[in-house]
């Protein structure tokens, strides 16, 4: 392991108001993606086992901000957990050769004021390129009114920017079992420029699961690689 690991942990997201739609409970400690942007330097000339200890620690602090914004993406980015005002939606007609109504629910959730902070909070964390139709769609109602038919790229998306509101396609989200992490987290496979990081977590029914992380730096930063359920 190298002597200097370059760690820094961005501030924490404001936490949503109460005042706007229904009420989520967040279990995450550390909402914040991690960057490499400050060293922390370790004196392993004379402490070397103090070093180690110090290395390992600083790797696991890196793993559980990382995960704990997984947490974040997997539960209520990804799996609808926003805060919205489920009394204002906007309603559309589906492209052909689809059918039906596409209906458009307000976010309203302070940590997240629109799909830019949504893509930047997403993308600092996982490492991937597979997101296309996640974020996106600026329009409003001049383009687009209220009962129009939305073109097919616009239909697929999750989240999406109307008259300068974010609103999310709830039909298009995915579910999760997820709902909060256990505090212990485990780290292995370390070299200078990635690990190993295994965390337990509750399901939404109580039962314990585990996730383990190839965790990289990539461009500077510790960024997920790989996401991987495994049994315990």
């Amino acid at each position: 392991m190298k002597k200097t690991i370059i760690i820094s942990i961005l501030a924490g997201l404001t936490l949503m108001a109460a005042s706007c739609g229904k009420s989520i409970e967040s279990s995450e400690k550390n909402n914040t993606p991690v960057s490499a942007a400050s060293p922390v330097i370790l004196n392993a000339e004379n402490e070397a086992d103090n070093s180690s200890s110090s290395e390992n620690d600083e790797l696991k602090t890196t793993a559980i901000a990382l995960t704990d914004a997984y947490g974040v993406i997997d539960k209520d980015i990804l799996g609808g957990g926003l805060q919205t005002d489920d009394k204002s939606v906007i309603e559309f007609e589906a492209p052909a050769p689809y059918s039906g109504q596409i209906t458009l629910t307000k976010v309203c959730d302070e940590r997240f004021k629109d799909t830019d902070e949504l893509r930047d909070y997403y993308f600092s964390t996982i490492f991937t390129g597979n997101e296309e139709y996640l974020f996106g769609g600026y329009f409003d109602k001049e383009s687009f009114p209220e009962g129009s038919v939305l073109p097919f790229e616009l239909s697929q998306l999750r989240y999406m920017m109307y008259d300068g509101q974010l609103y999310v396609n709830k039909d298009n989200l995915a579910g999760t079992d997820f709902y909060s992490w256990i505090d212990e987290i485990s780290i292995e496979k370390i070299s200078d420029t990635e690990f190993t990081a295994t965390r337990k977590y509750t399901t939404d029914i109580g039962r314990v699961k585990a996730m383990e992380f190839d965790i990289k730096l990539i461009d500077s930063s510790w960024i997920i690689n790989n996401v991987r359920s495994i049994n315990i």
